[in-house]
């Protein structure tokens, strides 16, 4: 079933929906408008969380290109610790 998604994006699917996003992400995740309802009567909240979850996936696919299947960085920085250029803070 891994194998199957590994292709797509963790989010992938909420971007999938399109204008049904917003009703989605208020569905799956009722606790934001409780949690805000002092500020927020509407579904600012929600909105605010679809849009800032269906922007380009840029974050995504770096973490996905530079992790292996476990999480791990797949080319570890620390054994090449020694060639940075010394200018590099």
């Amino acid at each position: 079933l891994g194998a199957m998604f590994s292709p797509f994006n963790p989010l992938a699917g909420l971007r999938l929906v399109g204008p049904l996003g917003p009703a989605l992400v208020q569905t799956l995740r009722p606790d934001f408008k409780r949690k805000f309802s002092s500020l927020f009567t509407d579904n600012t909240v929600s909105d605010y969380i679809y849009h800032l979850n269906v922007q380009s996936p840029s974050g995504e696919t770096a973490f996905k290109t530079m992790t292996g299947s476990c999480g791990c960085a797949k080319r570890p920085l620390l054994p090449r610790m020694d060639q940075l250029h010394p200018a590099i803070p």
